[in-house]
């Protein structure tokens, strides 16, 4: 036999271990070459706009790229392992380290090329549907037409080339440094019980519950002063949690009789005290990745998923602009903005405006900062159309009232405020500040923030200046903003020059917002995808590191009468504890982090968090099901 035959007839002998692998790099190959396409298309430089999405997409390549990476040298690292005992007879037959090196390389390399080839095979025919789908979600004028870029090809091919090849000669050199006593021994060598030490178990709890503890006093304004020392405690937290934690309840269960003997706890838990000590570590690093990529693909997908109630709750009007001077039309004709929506086929509006005053103060800091005095009862009607707090002012006081809970709370704990209008200083009691928004906000300062006095205070100000320094807000509510992209594009394209600061298009914005997060998580969609199949397949192949000692326990039981439905229930309970344990500490990390987020950034939705959690679960149990059943027709 040649030796590329004695190669091909490993990959095929070894087809178990491969399988997986070849289906996680196809999949990795797959998802670099479709953002490759994107990036290579010739209709992508012909507008600027497109050059930032090109830049993502070289981002998600890069990220691919180390996914895969990280992902081959562990499957490398734990084939090795896994065949130790078949390279020692290897050598013992008269191969030398540099064919087993050789080989190694080889069969690596013929499992990444035939990888790439398919990854790119199943890219092609998927490019054309792909193609329309990035189309639909940029909302281009014309669909991106079908190009089969050669030079993306080219880029995949010597891109994950140079990966496999590296990584395969890496891999092996490995083998340089191993006896050839220690080869073949690995598998004689018996599997003694892991110890522990429970204060360390309680310690690593007690991290995480401080961690969790320290979740509830974030808000947006202090997330990031929060975010290192969480970030330790649970990291610390879980290393401890998953080195001892696991080996403290198989010793207690293994300590109460009652539970110990009966079926199937007995074989299960003896057999997972031998087998857990390998698998410690990578139940922390498992658990860690897990947690930051469901955490990261989760946050996209809630803030996405509360865009509209965002926009609706924090910028109540679906088009507004605020004109220097009554009567001024500065900005745009009142008759033209409606004539457009009633163009649009949008009758159901309501029209709203309210006459400020433009007016000056200084915080507690010494930044001078700007808002518009306005009367009590011009807020407290769109305030209670919209059931929000309403403010009633005290004659001689006055309440500041800022546009959203992402303007931060100024600080100004003084008694009175001294407020400018028209270079005029005027001193009120001050009762405080308060979020509100009734009313849109503009960059230009002209509204969102607001100090709310009593009418009659306001009425003696009001008079004190002309008329053309006032600001008058115009704006239109609709009750559904659903299929006015149109409108908004139409009313942005009437804007004048120089007036865009005081104009607030919630239609245009929500629609190029709702955009972009589409495409986001649909590029991050297949991230997540290659991160999950990457994860749940360095489990799979785990379970072969271990799967000599497991054959001679399958062997075992069935001598002292066992059935193979009953070994199988064994095996089940045994695996999915290996496999599930690390899933579950990360995607209750997850799920707290997320509830976080979504408390600090003021989202509504609670149920998104469990939907998110529950996808992620239900796709690993569908994975492990499958793999189970693989690995058991390998045991038997």
């Amino acid at each position: 036999m040649k030796f590329y035959q004695l190669t091909f007839q490993n990959v095929r002998g070894n087809w178990h271990n491969y399988k997986i692998f070849f289906l996680s790099s196809c999949f990795s190959v797959f998802a670099f070459f479709m953002y490759t396409s994107i990036i290579m298309h010739p209709n992508m430089r012909t507008d600027h706009l497109y050059e930032g999405i090109q830049a993502g997409l070289i981002v998600c390549d890069v990220i691919v790229i180390a996914f895969s990476i990280l992902f081959i040298l562990y499957s490398s690292s734990i084939f090795i392992q896994s065949r130790k005992k078949e390279f020692g007879l290897f050598i013992l037959m008269g191969a030398t380290k540099v064919n087993i090196i050789w080989m190694m390389i080889m069969e690596q390399m013929a499992v990444g090329f035939f990888a790439s080839f398919f990854g790119i095979g199943i890219g092609t025919l998927f490019l054309k549907l792909f193609f329309m789908i990035f189309s639909l979600l940029l909302n281009m004028p014309t669909e991106l037409p079908f190009v089969l870029s050669s030079k993306a090809i080219v880029i995949t091919m010597m891109t994950y080339g140079a990966i496999f090849l590296l990584l395969a000669i890496f891999s092996a050199l490995r083998i340089w440094k191993i006896e050839v006593i220690h080869l073949l021994k690995e598998m004689q060598e018996g599997k003694k019980e892991t110890r522990s030490k429970k204060w360390l178990c309680w310690f690593g709890f007690a991290c995480i519950g401080i961690s969790y503890w320290l979740t509830t006093k974030v808000t947006m304004e202090n997330i990031a002063l929060y975010f290192i020392p969480v970030s330790i405690l649970t990291t610390v937290g879980t290393y401890f949690v998953c080195i001892h934690s696991m080996i403290q309840v198989l010793q207690g269960i293994k300590n109460r009789k009652s539970v110990m003997y009966r079926y199937p706890y007995l074989f299960v838990v003896n057999q997972l005290l031998h087998t857990v000590k390998d698998n410690r570590r990578f139940f922390f690093i498992l658990s860690m990745l897990t947690t930051i990529v469901v955490t990261a693909t989760g946050s996209v997908y809630l803030f996405f998923s509360n865009t509209r109630e965002l926009f609706r709750y924090e910028q109540p009007h679906a088009f507004s602009y605020v004109e220097k001077g009554i009567g001024s039309k500065e900005v745009m004709e009142k008759e033209t903005v409606e004539k457009l929506f009633r163009k649009h086929g949008v009758n159901d509006f309501r029209y709203v405006t309210f006459i400020g005053i433009p007016a000056t103060f200084q915080l507690d800091s010494g930044k001078e900062s700007y808002a518009t005095v306005i009367g009590e009862d011009e807020y407290n009607r769109e305030a209670k159309r919209q059931s929000k707090k309403q403010i009633h002012p005290k004659e001689g006081t006055v309440t500041f009232i800022y546009y959203s809970n992402y303007d931060f709370l100024p600080k100004y704990p003084k008694k009175y405020i001294h407020f400018k209008v028209l270079g005029e200083t005027y001193r009120f009691t001050y009762n405080g500040a308060y979020e509100g928004n009734a009313f849109n906000s503009d960059t230009s300062q002209r509204s969102g923030r607001f100090l709310v006095m009593h009418n009659q205070d306001f009425q003696k100000l009001s008079r004190q200046v002309p008329n053309h320094e006032k600001y008058v807000y115009n704006g239109y509510d609709l009750r559904d903003w659903n299929n006015t992209e149109r409108l908004g594009e139409e009313l942005q394209s009437h804007i004048l020059k120089g007036t865009e600061s005081v104009i607030r298009n919630n239609m245009y914005i929500y629609k190029a917002t709702k955009d972009g997060g589409n495409l986001v998580l649909f590029v991050g969609s297949f991230i997540s995808i290659l991160f999950f199949l990457a994860s749940c397949s360095t489990v799979y192949f785990k379970w072969f590191h271990n799967i000599e000692y497991d054959r001679l326990q399958y062997r075992a039981l069935l001598k002292i009468g066992m059935t193979k439905q009953e070994i199988d229930k064994i095996s089940r309970w045994q695996l999915g504890i290996l496999f599930f344990f690390p899933v579950l500490l990360g995607s209750v990390h997850s799920a707290v982090a997320l509830h976080t987020c979504q408390k600090a950034f003021f989202m509504k939705s609670s149920w998104l968090v469990l939907e998110v959690i529950a996808i992620y679960l239900i796709a690993c149990i569908c994975y492990f099901f499958f793999a189970q059943k693989e690995y058991m027709k390998h045991i038997g």
